[in-house]
């Protein structure tokens, strides 16, 4: 009986797994310059195998943990609620990629992303490069930016900051200099190629706190102890993006165009701060959000219409997809930081950190076509919160001390 259940969840795993790989492509296929359409009976079928799966692992995984169960099942719900509502593409698979999670090992879900995403990346530049697909080439200020076979150039960008972030997180406390070296890399090629200053900037930070913590544990281990992050300091990195949400709002919504401050500031983030502001006056504050009309500037090298983006997360979630919508996914993030914290696994906190500031300029913290990381709620962290284990669940050594 024990052997027929393993043989199941085995199962069951795969098949999540596949299902992760199929929409994960599918919802990438939509932010290139393919000109690929799925039919609507095969995105049908994609999400109601990907439910109907969800659903076996619920029914069939007894170790798992109700809190988080109803957190997910609520945010899935949500989700239910306001696709028809604001429009967003591949809410509802993302819903069934969330409660289908559940007692997965994220690593495992990493993984897969990672290689089918950059796969499909690299086929994506290969052929815009080589003319078969149309290479959008913007010009701002003099500067050229190209978007290889994505709709904009800081879409591509973005594409490589959160795949860097994969990376990152499958590597953990693992990850070497030259890797280090290769993401710092990767931003200068961000800002050369594509003027993504976003991106290049994020990249550079991540860079530089894997470089922290790889120097802080490698000065621990040499006293033979475990680096520790002082708690203050991972306690702020928790709630990174609650912090990072509240910024941004608060900003759009104190936003005055009178005062050379905030007009100075706004250049800085790139007109964000008065799109907010626009945005909070022509719609309400909704509980289950709505349909906020959006013209932007990718796909196309011509546009006759007025710019009008919400390219803040904060801002697009609350106003498009609701309050309640924006409040559990900040506590996905929350609830996923404070595991990794309890892990000891700084590397991965400050990854969560980054991606937190990433999305107050740029709109892809709902988006399963960039990144999976809100299928941490319900899989399971490396050690599982085991005390004395690292996030990759091998053993720590004895830890001393606090540092910042």
């Amino acid at each position: 009986m024990r052997k027929d259940k393993g043989k199941l969840a085995a199962t069951q795993e795969i098949t999540y797994l596949i299902l992760l790989a199929v929409i994960g492509l599918m919802a990438f296929n939509y932010t290139t310059m393919s000109g690929v359409e799925f039919p609507e009976w095969l995105r049908h079928l994609v999400l109601l195998a990907a439910a109907l799966t969800a659903l076996a692992r619920i029914i069939f995984d007894r170790g798992c943990s109700w809190p988080g169960l109803l957190l997910g099942a609520l945010l899935a719900g949500l989700f239910f609620v306001v696709r028809s509502r604001s429009m967003q593409g591949y809410l509802l698979e993302l819903a069934a990629l969330i409660l289908g999670a559940q007692g997965i090992r994220f690593k495992k879900i990493v993984k897969v992303y990672f290689a089918v995403s950059l796969a499909a990346l690299l086929v994506t530049m290969g052929l815009a490069l080589g003319g078969v697909i149309e290479n959008l080439v913007y010009e701002r200020a003099g500067r050229t930016r190209m978007s290889f076979g994505i709709a904009y150039p800081t879409d591509f960008c973005a594409h490589v900051f959160f795949l860097t972030c994969c990376w990152a997180w499958i590597r953990g406390r693992r990850i070497g200099w030259a890797e280090i070296a290769l993401i710092a890399a990767l931003a200068l090629f961000c800002l050369v190629f594509c003027d993504a200053r976003n991106g290049a900037a994020c990249l550079l930070l991540l860079a530089a706190g894997l470089s922290y913590v790889k120097l802080r544990r490698s000065a621990a281990a040499r006293k033979g102890g475990d680096y520790r992050m002082n708690r203050v300091v991972s306690g702020i990195l928790c709630g990174s993006m609650p912090l990072c949400a509240a910024l941004m709002i608060g900003l759009s919504l104190l936003y005055n165009g009178s005062s050379s401050g905030m007009v100075t500031l706004d250049l800085l983030l790139s007109g964000r701060l008065e799109l907010g502001r626009r945005a909070f006056d022509a719609y309400p504050v909704t509980f289950f959000g709505q349909f906020v009309e959006m013209t932007g500037l990718g796909n196309s090298l011509t546009h006759t219409g007025e710019y009008f983006w919400l390219d803040s997360s904060y801002v697009n979630i609350l106003l498009r997809l609701g309050i309640l919508a924006l409040l559990s996914v900040l506590a996905v993030f929350v609830y996923a930081s404070t595991r990794e914290r309890k892990n000891g696994a700084w590397e991965r906190l400050f990854i969560l950190a980054v991606i937190a500031l990433q999305c107050m300029i740029e709109h892809h913290l709902i988006e399963i076509g960039h990144h999976p990381f809100l299928l941490l709620m319900l899989a399971v962290s490396g050690a599982g919160g085991a005390r004395g284990k690292s996030s990759d669940g091998q053993a720590l050594p004895e830890q001393r001390g606090t540092a910042p």
